[in-house]
């Protein structure tokens, strides 16, 4: 396991010169790339004046349901808690449900946080039931490659 930054991690919410930034480490980590409005960012640095090493957001869809996103934490800062850090940050300013769609091998990071798999599309908000009609029409012809569905209620 990778040891502690000597310098404590800083969670701050991004300024309009970070966007260039945000877009990069999206594209570095595969995420989707839709909807990315840097305003809605959080970001972890290394110290007061570090550089960037981590980033999330909180999305509000147009039928007003709110999705975790954009967790990503630069590689040679992995391993040591950051992306925890950002989701506990994001998650503490929730009082509704929170969505999620991610890769079906990270569902496992994300229970601890209070999220499950929701595979049934009935009484999802718009935006994910779409999602989930696609994956089960998928998922039927033979094709299960689609991210997994997860929601977190209120605390």
């Amino acid at each position: 396991m990778p040891t502690p930054f000597a310098e404590p991690i800083l969670l701050r919410p991004a300024i309009h010169t970070d966007e260039p930034l945000i877009r990069a480490l999206i594209r570095r980590n595969g995420l989707n790339p839709l909807g990315i409005n840097w305003q809605r960012f959080t970001l972890a640095t290394r110290g007061p004046d570090g550089p960037v090493i981590g980033m999330g957001q909180m999305k509000v869809h147009a039928d007003g349901s709110r999705e975790l996103a954009s967790i990503a934490v630069v590689e040679e800062a992995r391993e040591r808690g950051i992306a925890r850090q950002i989701i506990e940050h994001l998650l503490a300013a929730e009082t509704g449900v929170v969505w999620l769609t991610c890769r079906p091998p990270m569902r496992g990071f994300y229970e601890p946080f209070g999220f499950i798999e929701i595979l049934d599309p009935s009484g999802m908000p718009r935006y994910f039931g779409r999602i989930a009609r696609v994956l089960k029409w998928l998922r039927r012809v033979g094709m299960d490659r689609g991210p997994a569905i997860m929601r977190r209620d209120p605390p």
